[in-house]
């Protein structure tokens, strides 16, 4: 007589699937993060710290929250140039033509990654909802 092969039974047929649900579930939060995605290492900018010395910056990247405040000018070979508030502190921020297809409103809560030029403006090479 052939001998049947046992499945598990009891809890053990319900505790192995949830054990991979969790992992899987535990390996999504870990690599999707806080929904920041690549941005999450890139320093904060501290506002204060570039309006005192904007030239000391330069070549840095940083990541910005902030709130349109306004949209100043906009021309076609450098794209819009529009003013952040950031905290207590306004800050103007360079969007290139690249970054036109994000329809950029006053009020509207954005996140940039920004790079700090030769000049010293702030660049956006990133921006996002938030």
């Amino acid at each position: 007589m052939a001998r049947h092969r046992k499945s598990p039974s009891g809890p053990a047929r319900f505790v192995f699937p949830i054990v991979i649900l969790c992992l899987a579930a535990g390996g999504f939060v870990f690599f999707r993060g806080s929904g920041e995605g690549q941005a999450r290492t890139i320093p904060l900018l501290e506002p204060r710290d570039y309006l005192d010395n904007a030239l000391a910056l330069r070549g840095n990247t940083y990541r910005l929250q902030g709130i349109v405040d306004d949209s100043l000018v906009w021309t076609p070979g450098n794209g819009r140039l529009i003013s952040v508030q950031a905290g207590e502190v306004l800050l103007p921020v360079v969007v290139p033509r690249e970054q036109s297809d994000l329809n950029i409103q006053k009020a509207q809560r954005l996140e940039f990654v920004l790079e700090v030029d030769e000049e010293g403006l702030l660049r956006a090479t990133k921006v996002t909802k938030s």
